[in-house]
């Protein structure tokens, strides 16, 4: 049985079935987002029986990567095909990163530590310090679910609430947004409910993120090692009140910035659709044998004498990049790998712009924030410089999905040794970012990757690294699809900026006047 089949059995309840149609917006079918897979029991009372598996996007904390959904004449999970589906609903439609997210973790609520795991759990960054979403996902009608999240009902998040970190990274500020809910937060986040005569949401997230929110929020910061805020404290962050058709003016601004953001990542979404179903990569389910060969003298040639090398599912991935019947080629001939061409501590009194794995927007392919140091300051890593153009991709195996494209702005930038520097040759920046993040590709750098704890992939492997040769007029409308999404990304950061500044000078103009 193929995972469609599985699906429908799984959800064999028409009126349950139907309660997955959240899910058909992410550009393919559910039978094609999935990855479904029989297995033999080979111990025990059950040997001999066939039991499904769904391949997890995010591996649980446990370690696994897998979990059973369905055994034929027995029990199925139809919550574990909801949580994997908001796992890559948050992945690629909300922009999550892959290392902010952790899957069947317990959490803390107060004082008390929840005896249950939580079935997804969203950080605000890949420290993974400060909490910022928590799912529980139960049976697609969502009767067991909402009852849990009752028994926290003052962890519980509404539409409209205003959500703000007070420990870890303080000063965090967001809108809750329908399409997440229902969510909980932890006690990390503080949630303001809105009186219904105050400001709107939207004016209140944009006041506390400008100059006068930052600095009052900073300001009832307390603590050595970890700061945090006190709800007593945040009691004192004052709002000012001004005119209702100001309000309005920022409240739109704000709601056309989100409009612009989810239009970026549309765009990008559709970008890599289009190269997934042109391979056909968005219809195939890897067979997951329980052993395989290799010949010694394969092993040899590549220098690599582990299993996980020589995994069926890579040497498929190359199979259908050959038999592509436009052509192949290796990536190395597509754009030129650079080698690292700058020591900033030769210049330690010189002030440089770094960029991080951190600063990458995985979601968007585009980098979205950096640091200033002196370069005396900058770790040792900090050896790539980078110009307009270049393409930089994470070539560690945790982290990646993060690759991006340097903008004009960010010419001359510093960036880690923990990415691959890549200057385009034959194609368009755009087409090779959209190349580096399919997962045709990201397949082939996890199989040369190397190491043990922090596994990586050596800049002297990516002369293996095959990609398709799409077309010209595909490779032209992947890359107009990533100019328009970057392009919106930048209109939303115009707007969320415009709506902050007009802010500021509404109350500058008050004080004044």
């Amino acid at each position: 049985m193929d995972t469609k089949e599985i699906l429908g059995r799984i959800f064999k309840d028409p009126t349950t079935k139907y309660e997955l149609t959240e899910f058909e917006n992410q550009g393919k079918p559910i039978h094609d987002i999935l990855s479904i897979y029989p297995k033999t029991a080979t111990t025990g009372r059950e040997t001999g029986k066939t039991k499904y598996y769904v391949k997890s996007f995010i591996p649980f904390s446990t370690g696994n990567d897998e979990v059973q959904v369905y055994v034929e004449e027995g029990k199925s999970g139809p919550e574990e095909i909801v949580r994997q589906l908001w796992v890559y609903k948050l992945i690629h439609q909300y922009g999550y990163k892959v290392d902010e997210i952790d899957l069947e973790k317990s959490v803390q609520f107060g004082t008390e530590v929840g005896t249950n795991a939580a079935d997804i759990i969203v950080y605000s960054d890949s420290s993974k310090l400060t909490l910022k979403i928590i799912i529980e996902c139960k049976k697609p009608k969502r009767k067991d679910g909402i009852e849990q999240l009752r028994r926290n009902a003052r962890t519980r998040v509404s539409t409209g609430d205003v959500l703000i970190s007070i420990k870890g990274t303080l000063g965090e500020v967001g809108l809750a947004e329908a399409s997440l809910l229902p969510a909980n937060m932890n006690r990390d986040v503080a949630i303001i409910k809105l009186f219904s005569n105050s400001p709107s949401g939207e004016y209140t997230t944009v006041f506390l993120r400008s100059k006068f929110g930052e600095y009052q929020l900073a300001r009832e910061g307390s603590g050595g090692v970890q700061q945090m805020i006190t709800l007593e404290r945040l009691r004192k962050v004052r709002i000012p009140i001004i005119g209702k058709e100001s309000k309005n003016e920022v409240s739109k601004l704000y709601q056309a910035g989100l409009k612009k953001r989810q239009e970026a990542k549309n765009f990008y979404t559709q970008a890599q659709f289009l190269l997934d179903s042109e391979l056909g990569r968005d219809k195939i389910n890897f067979e997951r044998p329980v052993s395989f060969t290799a010949s010694l003298s394969k092993a040899i040639s590549d220098g690599r004498f582990d299993a996980d090398y020589f995994q069926p599912q890579f040497l498929e991935i190359q199979k259908i990049i050959r038999q592509y019947p436009n052509g192949f080629d290796f990536l190395i001939n597509c754009a030129t790998p650079l080698r690292p061409n700058i020591d900033p501590r030769n210049t330690p009194f010189q002030i440089y712009n770094y960029i991080e794995l951190s600063n990458i927007n995985a979601s968007l392919g585009m980098v979205d924030g950096f640091e200033t140091k002196l370069g005396q300051c900058l770790p040792s890593r900090a050896r790539r410089q980078v110009q307009c153009g270049d393409v930089i991709a994470s070539s560690v195996v945790g982290s990646i999905d993060k690759a991006a494209i340097i903008d004009n702005d960010k010419t001359g930038f510093i960036s880690s040794t923990g990415f691959f520097h890549l200057r385009p040759k034959t194609i368009s920046s755009e087409y090779l970012l959209i190349l580096v993040r399919s997962q045709c590709v990201r397949m082939q750098f996890q199989q040369h990757s190397t190491g043990g704890i922090l596994s990586a992939v050596p800049d002297n492997r990516l002369k293996h690294v095959l990609v398709p040769k799409l077309p010209e007029g595909l490779q032209s409308e992947i890359t107009q699809l990533i100019q328009q999404s970057h392009t919106a990304k930048n209109e939303s950061h115009k707007l969320l900026q415009q709506a902050k500044f007009r802010v500021e000078q509404l109350i500058e103009a008050a004080v004044q006047g």
